[in-house]
């Protein structure tokens, strides 16, 4: 008689661990796509604002090498000034970019890993 209410809450436990099991696995999807869905639109926001400043600069560099040819008399003049501007940033960026960056990466990087250990299971 022991034996079957043994049994019986045997079963029971089973099935509730089962049923608890399969209700966090749910659980962790739901979230897992939360941050999927997250990081995907952070990174569609992202390469999109990249691509209007990227159209952006196209259309204020023409502008003020037009503008500059204009003024100097010679619209190569301009084109030519314009594009030494993007050298110089280009050597800057080369030569001092490696801290900078890595700087800011590294406080981002690192701020994210803190915020990924605090979720919860």
């Amino acid at each position: 008689m022991a034996f079957s209410k043994v049994k019986e809450h045997y079963d029971e436990l089973k099935k509730d661990l089962k049923l608890y099991l399969e209700t966090k696995i749910e659980f962790l999807q739901l979230r897992l796509l939360k941050k999927v869905t997250e990081i995907g639109s952070r990174i569609l926001k992202f390469v999109l604002g990249v691509v209007l400043l990227i159209f952006f600069l196209i259309f204020v560099s023409f502008g003020a090498a037009i503008w500059i040819g204009d003024y100097l008399g010679n619209m190569s003049y301009g084109f030519f000034i314009i594009a030494g501007f993007y050298l110089f940033i280009l050597i800057l960026i080369l030569l001092f970019g490696k801290y900078f960056f890595r700087a800011r990466i590294l406080k981002s990087l690192s701020f994210k890993m803190i915020q990924i250990r605090k979720i919860k299971f």
